[in-house]
């Protein structure tokens, strides 16, 4: 076989391979839908209409092992990460209560 053929084919398959690469590392996630308990492929339609969003988690850590942060039901909780305990610091009713007055 003449050199330039070797090259051609080695190029071909070194692109075959990262594209089956690029489509492996990009598969679309997927997004569960609660009203039918499926699960389908994520689409930008779906970001761009506030179907799905990331939701960020940044404790605030006071201390070696503890860090306070802010639960799903906006409760302000602090969590020990040597002993697995959470402890609900300030209520959610406590806030509601401070931000009328």
């Amino acid at each position: 076989m003449k050199t330039w053929l070797k090259t051609v084919l080695g190029a071909a398959t070194l692109a075959a391979f990262a594209l089956l690469v690029i489509c492996i590392v990009l598969r679309p996630s997927r997004v569960h839908n609660a009203e039918r308990n499926t699960r389908r492929a994520l689409t930008l339609k779906d970001i761009l209409n506030g179907t799905f969003s990331y939701k960020t988690y940044f404790p605030n850590w006071i201390s070696e092992q503890e860090y306070l942060h802010q639960s799903e039901d906006d409760n302000i909780v602090l969590y020990n990460i040597g002993t697995r305990e959470s402890y609900i610091i300030l209520s959610n009713s406590t806030m509601v209560c401070i931000s009328i007055v």
